[in-house]
Order: structure tokens, then C-alpha cells, then sequence
């Protein structure tokens, strides 16, 4: 998504569709609660960092890979951390192998360079 606008504007989108086709409250609790960023770049007890310290990790990396590569510029809004949190913890998977299928959510062209950052911060 492109914006945080955009990206509010899909969340309620999504929490009204669920609520009109789901009404089982475990049903409910499972589609709608946010699960949370898990990765393994950020040292943190649990390996879950909050929002604010995935987002000035990422940026420091950002800066890093901008002085010595073509400029990427990639807004680090919420479902960017996410997508970049999944994809660093599948290419830093200690198995060497790892699999991942890449959807854009209203901005596939995103994706791309999101996924070449996250291969540089592993």
C-alpha cells in the first residue's frame, strides 16, 4: 500500500468484511488481532521488537544501503516492516533454504525492491 491512509483505509476494509462473514469471537480474535512483527535482525527478548524499533533499525539500514548502492526509496510504513520482517527471517533461515511467495498488497511494485533490501540487511 502506498500510504498510511491507504494502508488504514484496507485494515477497516478487511476488520468489516471479517466481522460480516465471521461472529464466532475465537474466529474473530484470530483474523483481526495483529500478530506482531517477529524477527530475528532486532535483538530483543522474544525476538519480537516493537513497530518503532524494526522502523529505526530499518532505516539506519536504509541509510547504509543508500550510500553504497543505487538509491532505493522505500517508505517504511507498517506492511513494509512486516513484509521485511518475514523476508529477513526466511533468508536467515539457519536451514540455507527457504521459500517464500511474494503477493503486493495494492503495491506490487514495492515488492521488489523491498526483497533487495531485506537481502542486504541479512
Amino acid at each position: 500500500l502506498s500510504s498510511e491512509v491507504d494502508y488504514e483505509r484496507f485494515q477497516q476494509l478487511v476488520n468489516t468484511t471479517v466481522r460480516k462473514h465471521f461472529v464466532n469471537d475465537i474466529e474473530l480474535s484470530a483474523l483481526l488481532d495483529p500478530i506482531g512483527l517477529y524477527s530475528n535482525l532486532v535483538e530483543e527478548a522474544g525476538n519480537k521488537p516493537s513497530l518503532e524499533q524494526m522502523q529505526n533499525f530499518a532505516a539506519r539500514q536504509l541509510d547504509e544501503y543508500n550510500a553504497n548502492n543505487p538509491q532505493l526509496a522505500i517508505d517504511l510504513y507498517p506492511s513494509h516492516l512486516e513484509l521485511l520482517s518475514r523476508a529477513t527471517t526466511i533468508l536467515r533461515s539457519p536451514l540455507e533454504s527457504g521459500n517464500v511467495l511474494l503477493v503486493g498488497e495494492g503495491s506490487p511494485v514495492a515488492t521488489g525492491p523491498l526483497v533487495r533490501f531485506a537481502a542486504h540487511m541479512t
